[in-house]
């Protein structure tokens, strides 16, 4: 698993969607653009200089968090970087050993395996956080599926992760 989310990046041929979504976050001259299935949205939020949206489509996830103050007291990018993968990696439903970090043209990537119990039975889901900073903005595009993956989910997350931009406006 640990290297599971790489090798579907550089292997897989991205699917196209028919629908973008575009994530404007509130007082910013930028937005993010991913191509993506349609999604159901179950929040979109702001208040003050944060914003947060969750949609859904099936067993995929699609989350944005954009704020400040996560990880207060880092004066670089790395820094930050390194402050946001400790929240993401000492998460209880993250399986240790999946970890993998990687960067992208967003920013950086952290892939890995999420393990949680429901009703008592084990569910697990493939994850991705990129984490990238834009205008003084802390932020965090979260992508998870339950697995079993399909070929087409594989296609789906891939193209989710290699179309995921931010635009001018």
């Amino acid at each position: 698993m640990r290297t599971l989310l790489t090798l579907l990046i550089s292997l897989v041929s991205p699917a196209v969607f028919a629908d973008a979504l575009t994530l404007h976050v509130p007082g910013e001259h930028w937005s993010l653009l991913l191509e993506s299935p349609p999604l159901k949205t179950v929040k979109d939020d702001a208040s003050g200089r944060a914003y947060q949206y969750w949609g859904t489509a099936g067993r995929l996830n699609v989350s944005l968090q954009s704020d400040n103050g996560q990880c207060p007291g880092t004066d670089t990018d790395s820094e930050w970087h390194k402050c946001m993968l400790d929240r993401v990696v000492n998460s209880p439903i993250v399986v240790s050993p999946s970890v993998e970090v990687t960067n992208t043209s967003l920013g950086q990537m952290v892939s890995y395996l999420g393990r949680v119990t429901v009703g008592g039975k084990t569910v697990e889901s493939v994850n991705v956080n990129i984490l990238f900073m834009k205008n003084e903005k802390e932020c965090n595009l979260h992508m998870s599926m339950l697995l079993p993956l399909t070929e087409d989910d594989k296609a789906m997350f891939v193209t989710l992760v290699n179309s995921s931009r931010v635009v001018e406006k």
